[in-house]
């Protein structure tokens, strides 16, 4: 009896009393006052609150504006609490009213309120009216924040069929499409975008250009710019690795397709990219990383604009008149710029050196930017000159540096260099761009200091100098320490130990190590570990290889062809290659493996070689070989000798050349570096390790004895040829 007239008691006072109480102690001059007494009820009809707008003969724009200022800055109304759910009964109410007569007015009142909270019947409500008026990309906008529910499937599918239909009548404007946002938080959930491709951009790079306003405090993989790409039936286009890196994106499990912001001075960031194939949407999500959510703050300044590589003059004019209505003269040259620079380096290995700088001549961005100009044909000029190895002399190149514009600065020319691939296969061009760096490292200002040390270290390996390169790195040591970017960190760390362990190799033995492998009874097979092979190469030691496997294989020999650990992922020209386990070249067999992504160049030496050692046991463990066979150069031959070994099988080491004797023959200063004596010593190391070696004539059996190795295991077995294949020619 008791329980049944509490509830009677409680049903009377909110129902009837409370909202008596409500509207008689609401300010009297307040607007919307009854509507707002409503909003306020338990339980609460939205009809009849959208019923109470509707009688107004009149709802202004101002008054709604004045309406959502005051509801924004309000907790209390006279005696009582207004809480976020009663302020957004009101405005879904009132959005729901207004979006009878004005569009523009309802997108107003959802911009400057529910883009701040999160309501999932305005945002519902938002998404009906959006693909009623055909404004899908709106909607496209709003469903991202969803989570997964069927409703958000059905009407992913509903904006889709709008957009697919209508993306042959939309014309988007190709450069300057700028999303209507407010500067904005990031966080983990991410800010999403969509972006149409259209017939006319579907094979044009996409650019998006943007500011972080707190930029001081972006560093190295705070915040990512993620991607989707679907094709024109709404479903998601899968991209491997290898996919996402050879349109210009990086990739991971976790997030698929993304690139990190990585701002200028100025905070400003690029990401320039070409969307796949069959691509006719880009969902763009910006959000944190290992920042914290709320840190990094997007700058409501966004721009998507495409350009085409085939009509690249026109475009880069486009877009620079597009950087002087949205950027000032002091603002825009310092990120843009850059982006200038990239486009240039690239298309030199496009088109022809006169046709590059006549389009730069032609490049039309403003006489107060006419330094950009003078910077673009002086960059191409120091890459004419240094595509020429057999031209190129010290004082060649100390000519071409006197003749830098004033403008140009050292770092810049130096950053240029190396980027340049032919700066670093000269070896006057690499001691004139040591030499600038050197220079640079004394005067320059320390936040350089960390950047320049790691291009100094580069460069001293390159010409051997190991103690050069290590000295560079430990001198610099405590101001290094104290620069606040975990990317530099890394590469910093992982030169040190690379350059320390090679130090160790040269002063002590390479030491092996028991993986405790699991042995079995050998079945007559046989790994044969190449530096390169067939189909990616197709040079002397490919096609020599190739030879002896067919020979081999026809004599009845079980072969299993095996490429060192990366190949061919760890070289230029074919990083972007989706990665394969193995490939058939007349019916042969030959393994890859892709354990780490950096490769030998990048990774510790010995590290290396017990990870490469790992995948050759691993290959042995699952034919049972009875032999491990290695052919040049000594990376292959310790890292089959630490798997033999594990293994209790015999290995082979073929010597097909002395590498570090080879660059003698174009560099004889190579003959009196660290790196010459580090890989003299390895390659003469795997050899007094094998069983038996391999070599292709006397001299270099006796070379092999001046180094030690025993006489009795040296086997020459010279180079051949098949003479079904290659007949000789009469005499002309």
């Amino acid at each position: 009896m008791f329980e049944k007239t509490y509830a009677m008691i409680e049903h009377i006072c909110s129902r009837y009393i409370c909202p008596i109480l409500y509207f008689s102690f609401l300010p009297i001059g307040l607007s919307f006052r009854r509507e707002i007494r409503l909003s306020m009820n338990r339980p609460v009809s939205i009809n009849k609150i959208s019923d109470s707008f509707r009688k107004r003969n009149q709802i202004s724009e101002k008054d709604v504006l004045q309406l959502i200022d005051y509801i924004k800055s309000r907790q209390r109304i006279g005696f009582f609490r207004f809480n976020r759910s009663s302020k957004n009964n009101a405005l879904y109410a009132l959005i729901r009213v207004i979006s009878e007569k004005n569009n523009l007015l309802t997108e107003k009142i959802y911009q400057n309120y529910f883009s701040e909270v999160f309501d999932s019947r305005c945002e519902r409500f938002m998404v009906v009216i959006n693909n009623r008026n055909c404004d899908y990309r709106n909607s496209m906008d709003i469903l991202n924040y969803f989570p997964s529910s069927d409703w958000k499937s059905a009407r992913q599918k509903d904006v889709t069929s709008g957009l697919t239909k209508s993306i042959s009548t939309i014309k988007k404007a190709p450069i300057g499409w700028q999303p209507n946002i407010h500067s904005s938080y990031l966080e983990k959930r991410g800010i999403h975008f969509s972006h149409l491709i259209s017939k006319e951009t579907e094979k044009s790079n996409l650019v998006i250009i943007g500011k972080i306003n707190n930029f001081e405090e972006l560093d190295y993989n705070s915040a990512l710019c993620c991607f989707k790409f679907k094709d024109k039936d709404a479903q998601i286009i899968n991209l491997s690795q290898a996919n996402a890196n050879a349109i210009g994106l990086s990739y991971s499990k976790a997030v698929k397709s993304y690139k990190y912001l990585k701002t200028d001075p100025n905070g400003f960031f690029i990401v320039d990219f070409t969307p796949p194939e069959s691509c006719e949407l880009v969902e763009v999500s910006f959000q944190t990383w290992n920042a914290v959510d709320g840190s990094v703050v997007l700058d409501n300044r966004l721009y998507f604009f495409h350009y085409d590589n085939e009509n690249w003059l026109k475009s880069m004019n486009i877009l620079s008149e597009r950087m002087t209505e949205w950027f000032d003269d002091e603002e825009w040259p310092q990120f843009i710029s850059t982006f200038y620079e990239n486009q240039v380096i690239d298309r030199l290995e496009l088109v022809e050196i006169n046709d590059l700088t006549s389009e730069i001549t032609s490049l039309n961005i403003g006489i107060k930017n006419n330094y950009l100009v003078q910077k673009l044909l002086y960059f191409t000029e120091v890459y004419r000159i240094t595509n020429q190895p057999h031209k190129i002399t010290l004082q060649v190149l100390n000519d071409l540096f006197d003749s830098k514009p004033k403008n140009v600065l050292n770092l810049e020319v130096i950053r240029f260099l190396m980027k340049n691939r032919a700066t670093l296969i000269n070896r006057e061009a690499v001691i004139f761009t040591l030499r600038l760096v050197e220079i640079e490292l004394v005067n320059s200002e320390e936040k350089y200091i960390g950047e320049l040390t790691l291009y100094c270290s580069k460069l001293n390996t390159y010409l051997g100098n190991l103690s050069e390169s290590l000295f560079v790195m430990k001198k610099n040591e405590k101001k290094l320490q104290n620069i606040n970017s975990k990317g530099f960190l890394k590469s910093y760390v992982r030169r040190m130990k690379v350059l320390e362990q090679s130090f160790n190799l040269l002063d002590n033995e390479f030491k092996f190590q028991d993986f405790n492998s699991e042995k079995y009874t050998p079945n007559g097979g046989i790994i044969y570990l190449l530096h390169n092979s067939l189909p990616y190469h197709s040079g002397g030691y490919a096609c020599r290889s190739h030879g002896l496997l067919r020979g081999l294989v026809e004599q009845g020999m079980d072969m299993h062809p095996m490429t060192r650990l990366c190949y061919p992922w760890d070289m230029n020209g074919f990083r972007e290659l989706e990665f394969v386990d193995h490939n058939y070249v007349d019916s042969i067999k030959y393994s890859h493996s892709l354990d780490i992504f950096d490769g030998y160049r990048t990774t510790n030496p010995v590290n290396y070689i017990y990870r490469y050692a790992r995948q050759v046991i691993q290959k042995g463990q699952e034919h049972k070989v009875s032999i491990i066979h290695a052919a040049s150069n000594h990376r292959n031959g310790l890292a089959s000798i630490l798997a033999a070994k594990n293994l209790n099988i015999p290995c082979i080491y073929e010597v097909r050349g002395f590498w570090e004797i080879t660059r003698i023959s174009r560099e004889p200063e190579w003959a009196y570096t660290d790196q010459f004596r580090l890989e003299e010593k390895l390659e003469t190391t795997a050899c007094k390790l094998a069983d038996q070696v391999l070599t292709l004539n006397v001299a270099m059996k006796n070379e092999l004895i001046r180094r030690g190795v025993d006489e009795n295991k040296i086997e020459i077995i010279p180079n051949g040829v098949d003479c079904q294949r290659f007949t000789p020619l009469k005499k002309d």
